[in-house]
């Protein structure tokens, strides 16, 4: 039964790469998104979520993979991503003096995972992917910075506080545009959600949450519309 098994399994690969065309990619491009500390405060006589705003950021990525017939998409990268928290806690102290405001950016190495499914014909020069991103994240340092102060802190510093690698997931789809056979450009929106806590120190949920988009230049190895 397993020989069958695997002889319907072998004869359906070879029709299928038959017909398939697979092509390498490589690819350079850039996040912008916006990040928001997420905290649960159930726990607390204050809404906490109020003094975290959300914070603008951007990070550059280098992208390889394989592309099958312009229609399945998976790419692996490198990238340096950073997690921003905006807070303000001036509100909760206003008969003293002081400013309460900081930045935190908590930075990160980062590897880009990306599949997506274009739903446009191969032929066609335009471009729909749709798909799933995922970001393994390694933690690297963090820097703090206030109205009189500015405090940076290594990854052996903070100890075993925050967590040292992360997941984040997330949904994305958006259009692309082939300039050539080979050269194309893809503009992706995306949403993505930490898996993990961030700060171990804290007993309550708290992860970062993003929305943004992904610009990403590729290039294909190979023609595309053989």
């Amino acid at each position: 039964m397993n020989k069958k098994i695997l002889t319907i399994v072998l004869l359906l690969a070879v029709s299928i790469s038959s017909r398939a065309q697979l092509n390498f990619v490589a690819g350079v491009g850039t996040n912008l998104y916006m990040s928001k500390y997420i905290l649960d405060d159930n726990l607390s006589d204050i809404d906490l979520n109020d003094y975290h705003s959300l914070a603008f950021n951007h990070d550059l990525h280098l992208n390889v993979g394989i592309d099958l017939s312009n229609r399945l998409r998976f790419v692996a990268g490198l990238a340096s991503s950073t997690k921003i928290d905006k807070a303000d806690f001036s509100y909760l102290y206003p008969n003293v003096d002081g400013n309460f405001s900081y930045v935190i950016k908590n930075k990160y190495l980062t590897i880009p995972l990306s599949l997506t499914v274009n739903l446009v014909g191969k032929e066609a020069k335009s471009r729909l992917p749709i798909g799933f991103t995922a970001d393994i994240n390694m933690f690297n340092k963090q820097q703090i910075t206030g109205a009189t102060f500015d405090t940076a802190y290594t990854k052996a510093e903070l100890g075993t506080a925050i967590n040292a690698t992360s997941l984040t997931a997330g949904f994305t789809i958006g259009y692309g545009y082939k300039f050539t056979d080979n050269l194309g450009i893809d503009a992706l929106l995306f949403a993505k959600y930490d898996l993990n806590s961030f700060d171990n120190s804290y007993t309550l949920y708290n992860n970062y949450a993003f929305a943004g988009i992904n610009l990403t230049l590729y290039y294909v190895f190979g023609k595309m519309n053989q």
